[in-house]
């Protein structure tokens, strides 16, 4: 067994555990009183398979510190120590130094916590040229919350003076508690993946032990990248043509069967990848060379939400040669997300030169994007790493509605149940600004507008997408070369819509409503089906319509009468019916 500054392996704390968290967020300004141990030997840490709480930490300028949301962009290593003044942490410090580079290769970023004020993390980092994050946890909220806070007693703490070692005058506190020196790996779902601590502060997880430990975490990350990876090669999707999906029964554009479980699986493996942030990059990389199509797919999407820099190179080629048009597409996407300038060569021959016009007007969306900096927010794969299966298809004719709160494109907040005992609401999904057949709607939507307002309705469209996208449906940015028109429509937009277009990222509240984002392909990308939900005065779901294909959808017009009339029925007769029979 090592000892000292080495690894007693009987320390490393692999056993499953959970977290009983309030769930509430903590700021490390501010501390419950739990009952503390009075000795390191009393901590309990989070074990594996535990869930990190939310914390507020500070940075060495004294600034918030959400550790939450930095872990959500990357895996990260945690480590612990006791303070600036403490001769073994700093012996650790720099040991994190010699495997830093190796770590990062690994996708991990290191958050180094200590109960040190800022202006005491300032001097260690100075004195040590120390690259990677300190944090402070001053209060000893976020130790608390890992389980490895302890009270030091009166006489130790009046024997460290007597060494020159001032804990209150290190925190800026007077609570004298000190964490346990610890460990922990933790992924971007915020679940612990490894953890160590040990309550003799001379020893310390030894360099070569953490990076065999960061490996075995990365490969478990590369292990469930490939298990999700292999649900979607497994599923039979219905077929894919020219850029569009053919319904397999029918051989026409759409999907009939409502039921039909395409975009479930096609939603969640985005979302369950997203999870897994950069340490799953490597692996999707390797994707994009999948003999699938939709895992190719798939991987792209993946890569653009989370923003995978390493990926520029792989995606460039992806856009140049892969042979289906909707993962070019998406590859143009991605790289639009990612933002690295020196994707725009690419994006401007593919804009010219790719023999499909869809994939030719993503990569001019894409290269706009990176000339102006308006890459994939962070918001959007917060959205997906939030999606909650059991909240799909929420919505019951009949029943009161789910409620929910989104952004429209100039950043504010519209809640629905606002507008209950007011006015009833007409939601209208759409796609995309590259689909004429929703610009049929916005044109009706501003003829119509006296005969709305009148008629005391209010509307909201409703795109599932980030912000760039749903700024370019509403004119608010660029003006594409489009296919179906020569006319404007962003002047006309920009001067004549008169309600708000909301932004619903990932289709979080469009699977709530039935809405399926991801049912099918139209125009090279996977998209939600064409929807309308009306919503009377008192918050009932009067009409709930999902279309199979790209023009089932009520005209705006019709959405009105059902409203004045009060009778909300609708039956489109292009309507696909899943009963009528197979092509064979």
């Amino acid at each position: 067994m090592k000892t000292m500054m080495g690894t007693p392996l009987t320390c490393l704390l692999l056993v499953l555990g959970t977290l009983n968290a309030n769930g509430n967020k903590v700021s490390a300004n501010q501390v419950d009183p739990p009952t503390i141990p009075a000795a390191a030997e009393d901590t309990r840490p989070l074990s594996v398979g535990a869930r990190v709480p939310p914390l507020t930490l500070r940075s060495t300028d004294g600034t918030p510190f959400d550790l939450n949301g930095a872990i959500a962009t990357r895996p990260a290593v945690l480590v612990f120590y006791r303070g600036g003044w403490c001769p073994y942490c700093n012996i650790h410090l720099g040991q994190l130094k010699t495997i830093e580079p190796k770590l990062l290769n690994l996708g991990y970023q290191i958050l180094a916590i200590s109960p040190d004020r800022p202006e005491k993390l300032a001097e260690s980092v100075d004195k040590q040229e120390l690259t990677y994050t300190l944090l402070s946890d001053h209060s000893m909220a976020a130790a608390q919350a890992f389980g490895i806070a302890f009270r030091v007693d009166d006489a130790t703490v009046a024997r460290y003076k007597g060494f020159g070692i001032d804990l209150e005058a290190a925190s800026g506190e007077d609570h004298h508690l000190l964490p346990v020196p610890a460990v922990f790996i933790v992924g971007t779902d915020g679940v612990v993946r490894f953890s160590y601590a040990n309550p003799d502060y001379k020893v310390r997880l030894a360099p070569e032990d953490l990076l065999k430990a960061a490996r075995a975490a990365a490969a478990g990350a590369v292990s469930r990248t490939e298990q999700i990876l292999s649900r979607v090669r497994a599923h039979e999707f219905h077929p894919v043509r020219d850029g569009f999906t053919f319904d397999r029964h029918l051989n026409k554009h759409g999907v009939a069967d409502l039921g039909n479980t395409d975009w479930r699986v096609r939603k969640l493996a985005v979302s369950d990848l997203v999870r897994l942030g950069t340490a799953a990059s490597a692996n999707l990389v390797g994707a994009l060379d999948d003999p699938s199509a939709h895992v190719r797919q798939v991987a792209a999407m993946v890569l653009g939400i989370t923003r995978a820099t390493s990926a520029v190179p792989a995606l460039q080629s992806t856009l140049r040669d892969d042979d289906d048009s909707v993962v070019r597409s998406q590859a143009a996407v991605a790289l639009g997300q990612i933002g690295n300038k020196g994707s725009l060569t690419v994006l401007r021959q593919a804009q010219t030169h790719d023999p499909s016009r869809d994939v030719q007007h993503q990569a001019e969306l894409a290269a706009y994007a990176i000339e102006h900096g308006l890459g994939a927010t962070a918001e959007l794969a917060a959205a997906y790493r939030n999606l909650d299966e059991t909240r799909f298809n929420q919505v019951r004719v009949g029943e009161p509605t789910p409620d929910f709160a989104l952004p429209d494109t100039e950043g504010r907040s519209w809640r629905l149940s606002d507008w209950r005992g007011k006015k009833p609401v007409a939601l209208i999904w759409v796609f995309a600004d590259w689909c004429p057949v929703c610009h049929g709607e916005f044109r009706e939507l501003i003829e119509l507008q006296d005969q709305f307002t009148e008629a005391g309705v209010q509307v909201f469209t409703l795109e599932c997408h980030d912000t760039f996208p749903a700024r370019v449906m509403v004119g608010k940015e660029l003006e594409p070369k489009y296919w179906f028109s020569k006319t404007s429509f962003k002047e006309s937009y920009t001067e004549n819509i008169w309600w708000p277009h909301l932004v619903d990222r990932a289709g979080a509240v469009g699977a709530e409503y039935g809405v399926q984002p991801m049912a099918f392909v139209v125009h090279s990308e996977w998209i939600n089906r064409p929807s309308v939900v009306i919503v009377d005065k008192e918050g009932i779901v009067r009409l709930a319509y999902y279309g199979t294909f790209w023009g089932d959808r009520p005209s705006i017009h019709q959405v009105l009468e059902m409203v004045r009339s009060g009778r909300y029925e609708f039956d489109s007769e292009r309507r696909l019916k899943a009963t009528q029979g197979k092509v064979k």
